[in-house]
């Protein structure tokens, strides 16, 4: 799908510009996970919006620096123009990871694997508290019972 392609291309950039940007020491960025097809378990559709629903960038964002450092002509001139780049760059890397984020959103509400995960869930909760009722009833029936048989042994 269009949207499997594009979350696919989000994740490998990513990934490339954490290795051009990463000290050589630094940890691997592992892969997002998969978005699977109409087919895939609960745990594989979870899972993909679990992680892009709580997207974080790796990227620095330095495309977004709105001067370069070295034309500062002193320390306090560098100073300023590496704070308005570092906000500059927040800005940047938190619009997009908003627009990662609204995006997994939409698509969730929008998945018939999410909603057939939610009924499922329902339907499990609902025989599961059903199954306690009947062992509460159960109990309470082997509780009266017990109580009558006291009952008549003290008379």
């Amino acid at each position: 799908t269009v949207y499997r392609a594009l979350f696919e291309e989000i994740d490998n950039v990513e990934r490339e510009n954490y290795r051009n940007e990463a000290a050589r020491d630094a940890p691997i960025l592992s892969m997002a996970p998969l978005f699977g097809n109409a087919s895939s378990g609960a745990e594989v559709v979870s899972n993909f919006y679990r992680h892009w629903c709580s997207f974080t960038s790796a990227c620095s964002f330095a495309e977004a620096d709105l001067y370069r450092w070295s034309d500062g002509e002193n320390r306090f001139t560098r100073r300023a123009i590496e704070k308005e780049n570092s906000r500059a760059r927040s800005k940047a890397k938190t619009k997009f990871q908003e627009e990662v984020r609204d995006l997994a959103k939409f698509l969730k509400k929008r998945d018939p694997r999410v909603a057939t995960i939610r009924e499922e869930a329902r339907v499990r909760e609902e025989a599961e508290r059903l199954r306690k009722a009947e062992e509460k009833k159960r109990k309470a029936e082997e509780f009266r019972k017990q109580k009558e048989e006291w009952k008549q042994q003290k008379e």
